[in-house]
């Protein structure tokens, strides 16, 4: 087992267009970056966004649920 793993947490709501460069800014310092989003309702464009981001892992519940 690793023990040098570290892990980092991010809660969006409502992102931004500036979505993928912040977290790009410091998903390199993690190993795994979870990605939590409290939008309510549509978000495809987020998703796709965030797929783009290799060691990023995605949960929407698509309503908000006061994580954070």
């Amino acid at each position: 087992m690793n023990k040098d793993l570290i892990a980092g947490v991010v809660i969006l709501y409502n992102p931004g267009e500036d979505l993928t460069g912040n977290i790009l800014s410091y998903s390199g310092q993690v190993n795994k970056l979870l990605v939590f989003d409290n939008t309510e309702g549509e978000t495809s464009s987020t998703i796709e966004k965030i797929k783009t981001i290799d060691n990023a892992i995605y949960f929407a519940e698509n309503r908000n649920l006061g994580v954070g």
